[in-house]
């Protein structure tokens, strides 16, 4: 699993690439807790999960986890660009009604104007 931040005028891109499993999800929330403490503002999110393939429960917690962190601070997440068998990974838990997804970036960024 990789994952890129790519800070925006208007939110901060999290581009992940990769399985996010049991054995990599430890690695997403701290990369996650590191990049976002050392950059001190709240910023909107935009999780882009469109070179995901694989995404199991604790990768969901990871996503609960970002969304509960945007909900505290006043601040949106639009997810993007979700191959089929990942969202169908939400559908099943109910995320897809509960988080913001759209199919494509360019979508997606325009949830922040």
């Amino acid at each position: 699993m990789e994952i890129v931040f790519e800070n925006k005028e208007k939110y901060t891109l999290i581009d992940v690439t990769g399985r996010v499993d049991a054995t990599t999800a430890t690695q997403f929330d701290t990369q996650f807790n590191e990049h976002f403490s050392a950059s001190g503002e709240p910023v909107n999110m935009l999780l882009d999960l469109g070179k995901v393939e694989y995404l199991s429960s604790a990768g969901l917690r990871c996503v609960l986890k970002i969304a509960k962190y945007c909900t505290s601070k006043g601040k949106k997440l639009v997810i993007c660009q979700i191959q089929p068998a990942v969202f169908e990974v939400f559908r099943i838990s109910g995320f897809n009604t509960l988080l913001t997804i759209v199919p494509s970036l360019e979508e997606a960024e325009s949830k922040f104007d």
